[in-house]
């Protein structure tokens, strides 16, 4: 064939240039497989060059024998004017690697001198000389010219398409290690359990996160794109551009994915840069040396769409691998190629089309398996569990962790609860909770520990009720069932008429939710903080909300501010509004007041006051202080259960030690009197006295068991025959009684 407009060959009549290229794949070692370019002079009787492919050596030598004979026929002998028939050597390829010689270079196997080019050739010129009988003074000058280059093969190489496949894809593989870290700082940090406590929908987390992240990883696509047009990069502006776009738009999804299942073995985020740097080593280098130095960069289109399914960075580098050895061997990817199954490319793009749907289902399914506590290790463990035939695990095995509550008789107000929820009254509060329980496996063991043993409890219309008990009691797991963040073990509980189990999307919007720990995001307003919740509990007027919020939580000065900028009172004031706004029907405040001043704290019990004019609350508290300012009714826990319950009065008057008194004497001499005349009336078989204190004339006195009116009229009759200047009489404090409760609390067995 001859190409057009080609430069002429100089140095010969009618010069034209045949050129054919051929791969003889049996005839070169390790892999090289040669270009040929056969240089001819043309003529209108040159006969043409029938072949395409140099099947073996005999071959060519029996061509370079063809054009010589063909040129000694044609006369071309003139001694003046040489003619250069011969084979050029000007390019070589291994695999993704191709060397660009420009003119002739020897061929090296396993012996230099006997198995080069320029050896082969000479003899062959030998061969064609000896061959002819040609006329005297018409000599047929035949010369192979073998020519230099200006600089070493290794200065001339093109190593992109051999280094830009596996340096792109690690280069991306760095976006994974920012996909696993947002989604483990969000759990982290607890902004993702507190939009979906809000009402948000788990895939539509997932999708707002998955946009925002796809936008971020085509930035970079972009940008590699841009340079390598800019840069003119021959493997790239030689080939189609749909293939190299449509390979890193469709290798995004799967990548994102991809980090979002790994995000799950993770707890801690900064434990993420270490395990994910180890594990995008292995993912990119290990299985691209085992095809690039194992199978000799030989690997089969099935193999290749298997591996891109279940890896997707191995499916980048492949795609780009495929995109450079096909320009290499000199047959660059057009439109139609990208798009026919008899390229490896397109199998590869549906394997990255597979392989998002594969792992958008392992994530949804995770997720789903974590809501319900259920983490993928807990899942594996459960397989190897033992189990009775048609039963749950073995009774034997199946060791509870009880800790029973001692010396604590069951509280009568606690027992009438219980018969009020199984009543026909229920129907009138907020919330009534029916024997709910919650039992983790404990680890490496087959027992069991319980956490909350049915709970029974009712909370009235705007009703306030503080929730107390001790570390460990099972306050904190108690909340995160009726805000759906665990699901229990049994029992169940209902809010305005709504099951508990499952959680629905109408209790997300009745319900709010202030944690313990401030769950901000620093680079909103408090205004936009405000405006998001309103929205996600389809607040109608989202406005008028907002500006109540402002109002009621006292964030006028700093509803505009970011709030990254917020001092911890704020950020308090603005995480109760969160929770409040929309006003739902039942609000969870977990320790309101943690770490503010007096004057946060006044402010916010105020707040507390108004929203339960509309709302029934339940308070989370260690400060007594706060429970019995704020409480209408307190619940007391104590070893997984319901221990007392309540007003504060009560709980003091059934609880309490008693009352102290404080009293001061005119002298001494009539201190021990005193002493005595109160032992002999209180200290009887109703009553008990101890004396706590006695210094010069200061006493105090604790009594049981006697009433706040027995105690006044006595120290009044008293008063003047034994020169009591001033007493005091003060009952037993909230905290008092709570320090008993607490000591209860056992350790576990």
């Amino acid at each position: 064939m001859t190409p057009p407009n080609l430069p002429q060959y100089v140095g010969a009549p009618n010069p034209g240039i045949v050129i054919d290229q051929g791969i003889p794949d049996d005839v070169w070692s390790q892999g090289l497989q040669p270009n040929f370019t056969a240089v001819q002079p043309n003529t209108t009787q040159a006969p043409p060059l029938t072949f395409n492919r140099y099947e073996s050596i005999k071959q060519l030598i029996q061509t370079r024998d063809k054009l010589d004979k063909d040129a000694y026929n044609l006369g071309i002998s003139d001694s003046n004017q040489v003619s250069e028939i011969g084979f050029e050597l000007n390019q070589v390829n291994n695999g993704a690697s191709q060397f660009s010689f420009g003119y002739t270079l020897f061929y090296q196997s396993n012996q230099f001198a006997q198995r080069s080019i320029p050896y082969l050739f000479s003899n062959m010129e030998a061969a064609a000389q000896s061959a002819y009988n040609r006329p005297p003074g018409n000599i047929l000058m035949n010369t192979v010219t073998f020519k230099t280059l200006p600089s070493t093969a290794l200065e001339n190489t093109d190593s992109g398409p051999e280094i830009i496949p596996i340096v792109v894809t690690y280069a991306m593989s760095f976006i994974l290690l920012f996909y696993v870290t947002t989604m483990v700082r969000d759990r982290e940090e607890g902004q993702k359990q507190l939009l979906i406590l809000a009402g948000l929908d788990s895939r539509a987390y997932y999708l707002a996160a998955f946009i925002r992240d796809y936008i971020i990883f085509l930035i970079p696509c972009a940008v590699f794109l841009i340079v390598l047009k800019a840069e003119g990069t021959p493997m790239f502006v030689d080939s189609s551009p749909a293939g190299y776009i449509l390979l890193l738009i469709l290798s995004g999804p799967p990548y994102i994915l991809m980090a979002y299942l790994l995000s799950f073995i993770f707890t801690r985020s900064r434990a993420v840069g270490l395990v994910m740097g180890f594990i995008m080593l292995i993912l990119v280098f290990v299985p691209y040396a085992i095809i690039r130095f194992g199978c000799n960069n030989h690997i089969s289109i099935t193999a290749a769409a298997i591996l891109s399914f279940f890896i997707p960075v191995i499916a980048l580098q492949r795609g780009l691998a495929e995109l450079a050895l096909a320009w290499t061997i000199g047959y660059p990817y057009s439109a139609s190629m990208v798009f026919s199954f008899h390229f490896p490319i397109l199998p590869i793009f549906l394997a990255l089309i597979a392989s998002t749907v594969l792992y958008g289902s392992l994530v949804l399914s995770v997720e789903i398996l974590m809501n319900a506590n259920q983490t993928p290790m807990k899942l594996i463990r459960s397989l190897f569990e033992k189990k009775t035939p048609g039963g749950p695990a073995n009774t034997g095995d199946r060791m509870e962790t009880r800790v029973e509550m001692q010396n604590v008789n069951v509280d009568e107000e606690v027992s009438n609860e219980k018969q009020r929820i199984l009543g026909s009254q229920q129907s009138i509060d907020t919330m009534h909770v029916c024997g709910l329980s919650k039992e983790f496996p404990l680890q490496y063991s087959n027992r069991r520990r319980v956490i909350i043993d049915e709970l029974w409890l009712t909370l009235r219309r705007n009703e306030c009720l503080g929730y107390l008990g001790p570390n460990g009691a099972g306050k904190t797991t108690t909340i995160k069932m009726l805000v759906g963040a665990l699901t229990p073990s049994s029992g169940n509980a209902y809010i305005e008429g709504h099951s508990i189990s499952p959680y629905s999307r109408e209790l997300q919007r009745i319900v709010g939710v202030c944690q313990q720990f401030d769950v901000l995001f620093p680079d909103l307003t408090g205004r936009e903080h405000l405006q998001l919740f309103a929205r996600l509990r389809g607040v109608e007027n989202v406005q008028v909300a907002v500006d109540e919020i402002v109002e009621q939580m006292q964030l006028r000065n700093v509803a505009d501010q970011k709030a990254k900028g917020y001092s911890g009172g704020n950020k308090r004031r603005l995480s109760i509004g969160m929770a409040a706004i929309g006003h739902p029907k039942i609000l969870f405040l977990d320790e309101p007041t943690t770490g503010v001043d007096v004057h946060v704290r006044q402010s916010i019990w105020k707040a507390i006051r108004n929203l339960k004019k509309n709302t029934s609350i339940v308070l989370t508290t260690h400060s007594m202080e706060e429970a019995d300012a704020l409480c209408d009714r307190i619940g007391i826990t104590v070893n997984s259960r319901l221990a007392a319950l309540g007003t504060a009065q009560r709980l003091k008057n059934v609880y309490g030690k008693g009352y102290k008194i404080n009293l001061k004497t005119k002298t001494m001499s009539t201190v021990d009197q005193v002493i005595h005349a109160i032992f002999r009336q209180f200290d009887t078989g109703h009553s008990q006295v101890r004396l706590l204190r006695k210094l010069g004339c200061n006493l105090e006195l604790e009594v049981e068991g006697s009433t706040l009116g027995k105690l006044f009229g006595y120290l009044q009759e008293i008063k003047e025959p034994y020169e009591i200047v001033d007493y005091a009489v003060a009952q037993t404090t909230l905290a008092q009684v709570f320090v008993e409760f607490a000591k209860q609390q056992g350790m576990e067995n």
